[in-house]
């Protein structure tokens, strides 16, 4: 979801940057125009969750599956068609160009971007307010006592509260949309601040290297500001938090702190934020901590290590960073290549909307399919860590091999995810293989010891090649100069 918002926002934002020069005609009614389009997409949302509380109220559990599963469908056809209604009303609509000039708020730093984001962002929040309806029966039933599933003692004896409207909207809104906005909003008020004072240094070649300081704060305060979105706390001191810092410690990984993620029982899973060691954090959910015998949390744990022993969140940064200087190589090799484009099929959209279509398009291609491959790689690289610290753990086994006992507390802890989560064993996400998959690997593993090092093979290839793309954009422009 997070990285569908990122793209979203910079799409909206480029249309707005984009935006042809001059004032629109007829102000007033394109505003009203877009502010009821900006109704469409929560009025269908408020339509799916009450169609499927009817469902889930009618059936029996098999149906209620069932109703769930159509339910996720139409919910993703339901959040594409918003971020169309979004390009819609930004383009031909004109929302962008009445927002940068024709009101009289190009002084005020992050007002005008704000304005651009809101055909996203506000039918975003009234359909996660919508939604709601969804959660609260389900939630209503769990209290109740009536859910089918199968739940552990502990489960049954700590079942989630019901959430009022405002809190789910706020829990939505803190886990998807303030991971976007957090590190977008000091970049960009920045930019807004230095050129309203500075407007002849932003209008240098040398403009980037001024938001240089708020992007390392960005960086390596950002794992200080997801503990506060996700109302994290450390770790209780006891046998759990004592097992976990003797495994980091063992295999000379430096973190923070080991913090408790509060969801309200609502998330089964782990996460790992900071480059830098001293600002690094381990982010356990509550709902992993209740369900997870102590071994199966150090092998989580292991996995969410894994990705700092390989350096995978640098990684990360790195196959982001290469298509902006593959762009720098295409400016060299081609400078006029772009000038002036714009194909007459698509002249009725108007070059707002292509624009910002194009980089939407272009940027989701390379996230999902280069990005997309690149994560799995390191989530597969991460998984044999998980099963190595699984191995060494209680004298399972040694640092320098793979047990079947530690890759069996692994994978025992994948399934157990996937069940927890109710996500299908075969399906899979553009940046994680299906547990299936994943575990079919790991066993192979565990009889072929050379998967491990094609894994290892692999992704020093893929960093390799990250590299030498981000250097060759960086230095052919210098010596083209």
């Amino acid at each position: 979801m997070q990285f569908v918002l990122i793209l979203a926002v910079l799409g909206a934002l480029a249309m707005g940057e984009h935006a042809p020069a001059g004032e629109v005609g007829a102000p007033l009614l394109r505003i009203a125009l877009s502010l009821a389009a900006m109704l469409l997409p929560p009025l269908l949302a408020r339509l799916l969750a009450r169609q499927t509380v009817a469902e889930l109220s009618a059936g029996d559990a098999f149906d209620g599956r069932l109703a769930l599963r159509r339910f996720g469908r139409l919910r993703t056809a339901q959040t594409v068609l918003l971020m169309a209604t979004a390009a819609g009303i930004l383009g031909p609509l004109g929302w962008a160009r009445v927002v940068r000039f024709t009101l009289p708020i190009e002084r005020v730093p992050l007002l005008d971007e704000a304005l651009l984001l809101l055909p996203l962002l506000g039918p975003l929040l009234l359909s996660w307010a919508a939604y709601y309806e969804v959660d609260r029966w389900l939630r209503r039933r769990e209290v109740d006592g009536e859910n089918d599933a199968p739940r552990t003692e502990s489960a049954s004896a700590a079942a989630p509260r019901v959430w009022t409207r405002g809190e789910y909207v706020a829990y939505q809104a803190r886990t998807h949309l303030l991971l976007v906005l957090a590190p977008l909003v000091p970049l960009v008020a920045t930019q807004d601040i230095l050129q309203l004072a500075a407007p002849e240094l932003m209008a240098g070649k040398s403009a980037w290297l001024a938001l240089l300081p708020p992007l390392a704060a960005v960086v390596i305060g950002f794992p200080w500001l997801l503990r506060r979105m996700w109302k994290a706390a450390p770790l209780p001191a006891g046998p759990l938090r004592c097992r976990l810092e003797q495994s980091a410690h063992r295999w000379g990984l430096r973190v923070r702190d080991i913090m408790v993620w509060n969801t309200e029982r609502m998330v089964v899973n782990a996460a790992v934020a900071g480059f830098v060691p001293g600002w690094r954090y381990v982010f356990l959910s509550d709902a992993l901590i209740e369900h997870f015998s102590p071994s199966e949390m150090e092998a989580v744990f292991g996995h969410e290590v894994g990705h700092i022993r390989h350096r995978h969140l640098l990684l990360r940064a790195l196959v982001l960073l290469a298509p902006l200087s593959a762009l720098s190589l295409v400016h060299v090799a081609w400078p006029q290549g772009f000038d002036g484009w714009q194909p007459s099929t698509f002249a009725w959209i108007g070059p707002t909307a292509l624009s910002g279509l194009a980089v939407v398009t272009v940027a989701g291609l390379y996230v999902a399919a280069v990005f997309g491959y690149c994560s799995r790689r390191f989530e597969r690289q991460a998984d044999l860590f998980g099963c190595r610290i699984a191995s060494t753990a209680d004298g399972a086994g040694s640092t320098a091999h793979l047990t079947p006992h530690g890759v069996r507390t692994f994978v025992g802890a994948l399934e157990k995810l996937a069940v927890l989560n109710g996500i299908s064993r075969d399906a899979r996400s553009w940046q994680h293989d299906s547990i299936a998959h994943r575990v079919a690997f790991l066993e192979q593993v565990a009889t072929d010891p050379l998967g491990e090092v094609r894994c290892h093979r692999q992704v020093r290839l893929l960093g390799g090649l990250a590299v030498a793309v981000i250097a060759a954009g960086l230095v052919l422009p210098i010596l083209t100069g």
